[in-house]
């Protein structure tokens, strides 16, 4: 099944941005002030942070055996042995780190559309790294 990022959100603060820094860059060639010359540098830094994962399109698309992983159009596969940590917050996970080679990719289930089935799918998938990665009680 086939998961696709949530990007609504982000596209129109990305927009916005450049609107502004559009309307600073023209206020600098009247005013000739070098504070909205670094406005409007800020605010097109701002866009160019903001547009790129909407233009990087990370999807995921789940599988019995792992994951593949759309970035730019092309697909990679990844499995439980590129799975290099869980991050978790408050008693669950929140993120998941793959490296495959030289590149490395995190997925965020709460950044895609069903993002609750995506996480329950993760969860069956790499239960066996979630057993392995708790750490043993201290004994007293």
């Amino acid at each position: 099944m086939k998961y696709y990022p949530k990007k609504k959100f982000i596209t129109y603060w990305a927009l916005l941005s450049f609107i502004v820094s559009g309307g600073m860059t023209l206020l600098s060639f009247h005013s000739f002030s070098i504070a909205t010359v670094i406005a409007a540098f800020l605010f097109f830094a701002i866009f160019v942070f903001l547009i790129i994962p909407v233009i990087k399109n990370q999807v995921v698309d789940v599988n019995g055996s792992g994951i593949t992983i759309f970035n730019y159009g092309k697909g990679l596969e990844l499995n439980s042995d590129d799975l290099f940590e869980i991050v978790s917050r408050k008693g669950g996970a929140l993120s998941y780190r793959f490296q495959k080679g030289t590149y490395r990719f995190q997925i965020s289930p709460c950044g895609y559309y069903d993002g609750k089935k995506l996480q329950d799918q993760f969860d069956k998938l790499f239960s066996a790294f979630n057993k392995s990665s708790a750490e043993p009680p201290l004994a007293l």
